[in-house]
């Protein structure tokens, strides 16, 4: 069921135009992502290896300052970088079309909840007052900076090595070095990592929120389409086609051989190797027809059991299909008809058997189709 209700979210939540220029996007914004990373990080290494032999007492305590800055003013301008990039929610006016069992449009409205946008409200908000400030508050900005630089550069003084003459060398240029290097390193990655990878994370949301959506209305169509009812015989009203049936219903016998046959090999299609692997046995033919339903996703199968030369069906015909249907056993009446068919909706092909002539659970005729390998198909109804 994944591939088809991730065929629905891709249908009706993005246009599959603006996923490829969002794809074709990110691709270009992520190789200027990874080289400011890793120039970030070859400078931080490098620093750091530089300071541990440039301090002469208390190593620890300087690099853990140092560090501490750093990560800091990184994070720092990750946030702003953040707030900067926050993508803008794509608001679709349009709602989902509620349906009735019969697949007809309902008048009835469908009611939802639209996302709550505050964060893109608060990012601009915020990056108008950064913006403001920055234009009108430059020189005290300036002056912080300042601060700031001489306050880290006095508390690495102790760890400064003397020069001739008992000086110690002033840090107050390299701090303010490193306040610029971080907070710029730090907004460009929290900007680029939010172009490429928050929307990403968004739209992953409105596809889990799409998916439960339809997930309901597509259940809920498939089972009315695939109504037993509409295609096979009353079980109870099953004549009685030998002795040996005298005692048990029709069904019940093909459903002991159902019960007696052992799967196939592969658990997502338990019925291929199941049947006999032919579909054509003695005078029997298994075939089928599949057209694209109106629904994106969704494919008419029209399973068809028939003889070859035309002459009447002498004995009702069990379809026999994939688990996820329910009932799997559809038991069809040929009615004196040379074939007997039986239409289910389905999301991609499946391997269908047949029990023919079946006069006790040891003595029948079986048959197999595995859709997957037919030619000419809808090219969404194959799977690999």
């Amino acid at each position: 069921m994944k591939r088809f209700f991730q065929k629905l979210v891709d249908y009706f939540a993005i246009p599959k135009a603006e996923q490829r220029s969002n794809r074709i996007e990110s691709n270009s914004i992520r190789p200027m992502l990874n080289k400011v990373l890793v120039s970030s990080l070859i400078v931080t290494l490098l620093l750091f290896v530089a300071l541990f032999f440039f301090f002469g007492n208390n190593k620890t305590f300087a690099l853990f300052t140092v560090a501490s800055v750093i990560g800091a003013y990184y994070i720092s301008g990750c946030a702003l970088g953040f707030i900067f990039a926050i993508p803008k929610s794509f608001q679709n006016n349009q709602s989902a079309q509620v349906v009735s069992k019969d697949g007809k449009p309902d008048s009835r409205s469908a009611t939802g909840y639209k996302d709550n946008t505050s964060i893109e409200e608060i990012s601009d908000w915020i990056t108008k007052i950064i913006i403001g400030l920055t234009l009108t508050q430059f020189g005290e900005i300036k002056i912080m900076l300042a601060d700031a630089s001489a306050h880290i550069a006095k508390s690495l003084q102790s760890a400064v090595p003397q020069v001739q003459g008992g000086a110690q060398i002033d840090l107050y240029t390299f701090s303010y070095a490193l306040i610029i290097l971080y907070a710029i390193a730090g907004t460009m990655s929290g900007y680029l990592w939010t172009r490429i990878e928050f929307p990403k994370i968004l739209t992953q949301k409105e596809n889990d929120i799409e998916t439960l959506k339809y997930k309901e209305l597509s259940e809920g169509l498939i089972r009315s389409m695939n109504d037993p009812g509409n295609t096979t015989i009353d079980t109870a009203s099953l004549l009685k086609k030998s002795s040996e049936l005298v005692q048990e219903d029709l069904v019940q016998v093909m459903q002991k051989i159902i019960d007696a046959t052992p799967n196939g090999p592969d658990p997502d299609d338990p019925q291929k190797g199941r049947w006999g692997g032919i579909a054509v046995l003695n005078n029997t033919r298994l075939s089928a027809e599949v057209t694209s339903a109106s629904i994106p996703g969704l494919y008419k199968v029209k399973l068809i059991a028939s003889t070859i030369d035309g002459t009447p069906l002498l004995t009702p015909v069990g379809i026999v299909l994939h688990d996820s249907f329910e009932p799997m056993l559809r038991v069809l009446d040929p009615k004196g008809d040379k074939e007997v068919f039986l239409e289910v909706v389905a999301y991609e092909a499946f391997t269908v058997g047949a029990l023919c002539n079946v006069n006790s659970a040891k003595e029948y005729a079986r048959l197999e189709l595995d859709l997957n390998q037919l030619p000419n198909l809808p090219n969404g109804f194959y799977w690999s």
